[in-house]
């Protein structure tokens, strides 16, 4: 794509203006070495090209396994002449890291090595195929059965503190289950999984289809419109392992579940994530709707050195069915339901169907709680071990502190990081040392990236400019914008003038404005009229919106719709005729306010 090379190009000629580098020959490697390998090397080996860099700057000088390969002409300190005028200002002439760099040279680098890393592309069919080799490998190497005392123990403390801010504990009749905004295994469309055709034996067991798949148990003994089918568990459908965009170097595997499954997760995850937020012990530390937690402690950490951040490797599928049943060993009603609305088996890409060792893969709607809760107890238990004191309230709620967890992204006390990080993958998890640092002055946290102090987050262009895919429109504006407020402004004006080549000219906008506008530091608008009956400033411009589809959902289940949204979400006033459909923006031109 001739805009991958052109945008870099551009991004490495505006990087070494700023900084009063030559990048004559840099320019002239990029080129030839584009032509030669293709999108490739924007995508793939420049970002690899920046984790050799991040990992120097956590060590602290050059090692001869940093770049390695044929691929990088190496100087005499060990880095490679490539990029050589922006590396000598990060390291001397023996390869050390200088004592005095300056964070915005360390930001350059990363923005014009990260620019295309996170392209919306689909990965090759080797790649894929590698991916699912990888997933298959994955689930052989899941520990079946985690032997350890302190992690069960340290389980039933912290899962008594979550369920004790529920008065009145956890009861399956309570639950109030919910659809997902993703895709269901069966295909269904938005409305359609509201008919409940098919339930499962095992979620019969704990969720009775009578009383969860119908508004009250009167329409259950009195609706004969409604018919569902029990399925055993050889019959149940398995979850569908597809791929999705991630980088050009991997897709990213998830699994998507089938509606009575994925209905039941929603109402276990909307019941238990507020009680984990609101815990004496993992409130404030364990988080799943506030990431700026995580963000402003790596930022604090990369002055200070008090925390390290750790990355997890294939977080979703290291948790294995034992570590759940260690975890809920103590609240076994909760186990049950856990576990009653869990997929056991997979539908490869490839049409194989296996049995899953794993407790859920992405898009189950509880792998992000109960991994997110697994690494918490697990470094609390960790803690605990390396100094030989019994896991009793009091030691959990010490060495709960300074441990921080969303998700798969974890911060630690720097001291502890190489014996929690042993015990981790001790019990069968996987660290990813590459992304997880703790000896430099670079932290990386929830989308946050820092350097001494400073932000150091770059701008990604994940889509090649096509004006007939709305969303790569809508996301290059983002992009310039970004690069705007990032004080690349040459950079931002050619992304401009190349939308703008296709749309027109765009209006300046607010964040607030809900056309497709540019930002400026002065937070104007542009405006062409004042509306006499609304007494407004307006500018025509271009504002996204979504097509729909006929999706008619009427009696009952219409009215279990209407009851289970109450409280949760504002729908749109045709939602049981009509619904969105996915990936299907487009572009409408109208007069909008100017703010």
């Amino acid at each position: 794509m001739k805009s991958f090379v052109e945008l870099s190009r551009i991004l490495l000629l505006e990087c070494g203006r700023q900084l009063g580098v030559d990048t004559k020959r840099d320019i002239h490697t990029l080129v030839t070495r584009h032509a030669k390998e293709g999108d490739s090397f924007i995508t793939i080996a420049l970002p690899a090209f920046c984790q050799s860099l991040e990992r120097a700057l956590d060590r602290g000088h050059v090692v001869n396994d940093d770049w390695s390969g044929p691929s990088w002409a190496k100087s005499s300190p060990g880095y490679p002449r490539f990029l050589g005028g922006f590396l000598n200002l990060v390291f001397d002439a023996r390869g050390y890291l200088r004592p005095d760099v300056d964070p915005d040279v360390v930001y350059l680098l990363r923005q014009f090595l990260l620019v295309r890393k996170k392209v919306w592309a689909i990965a090759s069919e080797k790649r894929q195929s590698a991916a699912l080799s990888g997933y298959i490998e994955c689930e052989k190497e899941i520990v079946d059965d985690v032997d350890c005392e302190i992690f069960r123990r340290v389980s039933a403390i912290v899962l008594t503190s979550i369920l004790a801010q529920d008065r009145y504990g956890f009861c399956p009749s309570r639950i109030k289950g919910q659809h997902g905004p993703g895709a269901t295994a069966e295909g269904l469309t938005t409305n359609g999984r509201w008919n409940f055709r098919t339930w499962s034996e095992r979620l019969e067991r704990v969720f009775p289809h009578g009383y969860h798949a119908f508004p009250t148990e009167y329409h259950y003994y009195s609706d004969t419109d409604v018919s569902t089918t029990l399925l055993s568990e050889n019959d149940e459908l398995p979850v569908k392992v597809v791929f999705v965009p991630k980088t050009m170097k991997t897709p990213r595997v998830i699994a998507i579940e089938p509606a009575y499954n994925q209905y039941i997760q929603q109402g276990i995850m909307r019941w238990l994530v507020p009680l984990i937020e609101r815990s004496s012990i993992t409130g404030g530390r364990v988080n799943f709707t506030d990431q700026t937690v995580n963000q402003r402690l790596a930022l604090e950490s990369s002055v200070t050195g008090r925390l390290s951040t750790i990355d997890m490797k294939e977080a979703s599928d290291r948790v294995s069915v034992s570590h759940v049943e260690r975890m809920f060993a103590m609240h076994p009603q909760l186990l049950d339901a856990i576990m009653a609305c869990r997929s056991t088996r997979a539908k490869l890409p490839d049409g194989r169907v296996v049995v899953l060792r794993k407790f859920a893969s992405m898009g189950s709607a509880l792998c992000f709680p109960v991994e997110a809760l697994a690494f918490f107890i697990a470094i609390v238990s960790a803690r605990i071990v390396a100094r030989g004191v019994s896991a009793d309230v009091n030691s959990v709620r010490k060495y709960a502190r300074d441990v921080y967890v969303f998700g798969d992204d974890l911060l630690v006390p720097k001291d502890e990081t190489p014996g929690i990080i042993g015990y981790l993958e001790a019990i069968g998890f996987k660290v990813n040392r590459h992304k997880s640092f703790w000896n430099g002055k670079f932290r990386e946290s929830c989308g946050v990236d820092a350097y001494n102090g400073q932000e150091i987050t770059p701008v990604y262009v994940r889509f090649d400019l096509d004006p007939s895919v709305v969303e790569s429109v809508v996301s290059w504006v983002a992009s310039a914008n970004q690069m705007y407020h990032k004080g690349m402004w040459s950079t931002a004006r050619w992304m401009r003038a190349q939308v703008e080549n296709h749309l027109g000219p765009l209006p300046f906008g607010t964040e607030a404005s809900r056309l497709l506008s540019w930002r400026n530091f002065s937070n104007s608008s542009t405006h062409r009229r004042w509306n006499k009956l609304l007494h407004r400033f307006e500018e025509r411009g271009f504002i996204t919106s979504t097509r729909r589809r006929r999706d008619p959902l009427n009696g009952v289940s219409a009215l279990h719709k209407c009851l289970r949204l109450i409280g949760v979400e504002s729908p749109q006033a045709d939602h049981l005729a009509t619904t969105d459909r996915p990936w299907s923006l487009r572009l409408k031109a109208r007069w909008a306010p100017a703010n």
